[in-house]
C-alpha cells in the first residue's frame, strides 16, 4: 500500500511513518502449519516499509513474501 494522505485516515499508524519519508508499506501474514500452532498463536505478522522512490516493485514484494517465513524465525531484537 502506498502511504498517501488518502491512506492515512484508513490506517492512522501510518501517519508517523509518512512524516519520516516512508512511501510504501507491506504487511504479510504467515500462517503456521497445524502442527506448528501453539495455543492460540497460529501465525506471525511482518511489516515492511521503504522510503525508496517508487516504493516496492512487484519483484520486491515477491521476494519479501518468499523470505519472510525464514526471516520470521529470527527473534525480535526489541523483545
Amino acid at each position: 500500500m502506498r502511504v498517501t494522505p488518502e491512506s492515512i485516515p484508513k490506517f492512522p499508524t501510518l501517519a508517523e511513518s509518512s512524516e519520516t519519508s516512508i512511501i510504501d508499506y507491506q504487511a504479510i501474514v504467515n500462517r503456521f502449519s497445524p502442527d506448528g500452532v501453539t495455543g492460540q498463536i497460529d501465525c506471525f505478522y511482518a511489516q515492511w516499509m521503504t522510503d525508496r522512490g517508487g516504493g516496492f516493485s512487484d519483484d520486491n514484494i515477491t521476494a519479501l513474501q518468499r523470505l519472510t517465513p525464514f526471516l520470521g524465525l529470527r527473534s525480535n531484537p526489541r523483545l
